[in-house]
């Protein structure tokens, strides 16, 4: 962008928000000159998701940079994270969260069908996330009832949980030894006070 055609913040604000429809939009309008990234920095690290297959060497490397006696300049836009069960609970429990100011919201996937994620896992997101306020952890499956309740239960400010199965085979009767939600209804839980009430 020539400095003699500079324009005025509120337009270019304008001109972005039209641009800025999705990940890569924001990413390849970030690049064009130092005012537009300003702008586009925190759209880009607002949802962090470490859900890929590549998503436990990221999220090892996120934890990684953390680590680091600066904080990293996009901590501050970070909002949501969504993690899988391939991320190793040791990895989680080095996580520095209270750098992550914004994050408010965490999504816990789970894709293995017969492998249910240990207790030490649930411990670990806990104690890293125990400030969030929204927590989705549709399709996840626990070992026992009492892993379950001591998870929820850990959440003081949470205020949104969901809760689950997408897939139509998932549910298992508590003789299988696994309990997970039916998949016919999904719960949407607000604990907000002040919401209305809503079936």
């Amino acid at each position: 962008m020539d400095s003699e055609i500079a324009l005025y913040s509120d337009l270019q604000e304008l001109i972005l928000q039209f641009l800025l429809g999705d990940f890569s939009s924001a990413l390849k309008c970030c690049l064009v000159c130092k005012d537009w990234q300003r702008f586009c920095r925190p759209r880009i690290f607002t949802v962090l998701d470490f859900t890929s297959r590549q998503g436990k060497e990221r999220f090892r490397g996120f934890v990684e940079l953390l680590e680091a006696p600066v904080t990293p300049t996009f901590a501050p836009y970070v909002e949501h994270i969504a993690l899988d069960d391939r991320a190793e609970p040791q990895d989680i429990e080095a996580l520095d969260s209270s750098k992550l100011a914004k994050l408010y919201s965490l999504s816990i996937k789970s894709d293995a069908e017969e492998l249910v994620p240990s207790s030490y896992y649930f411990k670990s997101i806990s104690k890293r996330f125990s400030r969030i306020t929204h927590l989705d952890m549709t399709g996840v499956a626990f070992i026992m009832r009492r892993t379950f309740l001591d998870f929820i239960c850990s959440f003081s400010e949470l205020q949104t949980l969901a809760l689950g199965d997408p897939s139509p085979s998932a549910f298992r009767w508590p003789s299988e030894k696994l309990w997970r939600k039916p998949s016919s209804i999904g719960w949407a839980i607000n604990f907000d006070p002040t919401a209305p009430y809503r079936l």
